[in-house]
């Protein structure tokens, strides 16, 4: 289980993060702070851009009596872009990556080797879904002062949408 663990955090920085460890002639390797600085992106991307811009256009659509067609709209908008993002990630995590020659030679197991990958798609998908679903999801939520319930739902939907 430990290789598990240690080949999938492996696997995320280098294909989902896009971060290399080595050392290219005349250029510093990446630091560690890399992926922080990758998450504040994010967080910035969904908390200051995206749930202002799903209040005011759920606040917009409630002027008209047509605040339900924001969330009958995003949800399919939501798993069609998974599925698209999701089918290049799958690629070139298990087919286009180049550390299968390495790994392999390794005293892990073939099959260590498949479930780290696919939790590094699955954390891929789960990236795609914080920038474009977590935004829409909670800011209509917002909107419509929505209660925990609401919240819950949401958040099975889009912890089971990239699995199904």
């Amino acid at each position: 289980m430990t290789n598990i663990w240690a080949l999938t955090k492996v696997l995320i920085k280098n294909n989902v993060l896009g971060f290399s460890g080595t050392k290219k002639k005349g250029k510093k390797a990446s630091s560690k702070w890399a992926p922080v600085g990758f998450a504040l992106t994010i967080g910035f991307c969904v908390i200051v851009l995206g749930l202002p811009t799903m209040i005011g256009i759920d606040y917009l659509l409630e002027q008209i009596d047509l605040s339900e067609l924001l969330l009958s709209y995003a949800l399919p908008i939501g798993a069609l872009t998974s599925i698209i993002f999701g089918s290049f990630s799958v690629l070139s995590v298990f087919y286009f990556s180049k550390d299968s020659e390495q790994l392999l030679p390794l005293p892990i197991k073939s099959s260590e080797l498949l479930v780290a990958k696919f939790i590094a798609s699955l954390v891929s998908e789960y990236l795609i879904l914080l920038m474009f679903i977590f935004p829409i999801i909670f800011g209509v939520g917002i909107g419509i002062n929505a209660g925990i319930l609401y919240y819950l739902y949401s958040l099975i939907i889009c912890v089971l949408m990239p699995v199904i």
